[in-house]
């Protein structure tokens, strides 16, 4: 189940779903989503949705020349600037450091 749950995640990046959505299309209450979140992975399913879309975040910033906004949205953040705030918890800097830097 959490490899279906991870192949349904990466293919909503851009309009993600939520936990009880995830559970519900792998035939799991979402306690037992978690749980198995928790035993294969050693984190919530929310924290590795967020990570997988960051990640997808990050190559955008490094490979194009697209404008935050439109990176944010594509990877599923309401606003550029929670794209901003969660890059810069995960990475340690904003996104505009990390595009200066592949430069």
């Amino acid at each position: 189940p959490v490899r279906q749950a991870l192949d349904l995640m990466e293919t909503h990046l851009a309009d993600p779903l939520s936990v009880d959505q995830i559970a519900a299309l792998v035939d799991l209450s979402p306690r037992q989503l978690q749980r198995a979140f928790r035993a294969g992975l050693d984190a919530p399913v929310a924290e590795v949705y967020r990570n997988l879309r960051l990640d997808l975040a990050r190559d955008l910033v490094r490979r194009s020349r697209l404008p935050m906004g439109e990176i944010a949205q594509l990877t599923g953040f309401s606003a550029q600037s929670h794209l901003s705030d969660a890059f810069r918890a995960r990475f340690g800097h904003p996104p505009r450091a990390e595009r200066a830097a592949a430069r």
